[in-house]
């Protein structure tokens, strides 16, 4: 079954990120993934600042394998 990429970022004027609401949103991609047939194979997150700035922003790169890509 071929592999697909799914992307999610979420970012901060403050630097400091609402990891509750982000695990949730985080979460809740995945779980609608899932429930439309697919299967998670990876999740990594690279994080990025601005340069001299204090705006940070975290991207998910979520893998997953599935018959065709899934809009979530």
């Amino acid at each position: 079954m071929p592999i697909f990429v799914q992307l999610w970022s979420t970012s901060s004027v403050s630097g400091t990120f609402n990891w509750k609401k982000d695990t949730k949103q985080l979460n809740d991609i995945l779980s609608k993934l899932q429930e439309k047939g697919a299967r998670i194979i990876d999740v990594k997150a690279s994080m990025g600042m601005k340069e001299g700035g204090i705006r940070a922003t975290i991207t998910y790169v979520i893998l997953y394998e599935a018959p065709k890509p899934i809009e979530v």
